[in-house]
């Protein structure tokens, strides 16, 4: 899943949530990727950050492993 946040505090603060919670996650700038399902990604960002923080939000597409779709989505993000 690929969320782009509006501002980069945010997406520091979604990279940290997620790898609390035990999930990886990638950052460049405002924009996060992250193999964490969509129905746990979505709550912990409402208890977390908050939905007002969300610019955009991509959900995954088609059967592609989470961990293949992290690595190719993640290429160049630091």
């Amino acid at each position: 899943m690929r969320i782009t946040f509006f501002t980069e505090e945010a997406a520091k603060a979604a990279v940290e949530t997620w790898e609390r919670h035990g999930f990886a996650a990638a950052r460049s700038g405002t924009v996060v990727v992250t193999d964490c399902p969509t129905l746990w990604a979505v709550p912990i960002i409402h208890r977390t950050i908050g939905f007002h923080q969300v610019e955009r939000l991509e959900l995954p597409t088609g059967m592609a492993n989470a961990g293949e779709q992290i690595g190719s989505s993640a290429e160049g993000f630091s």
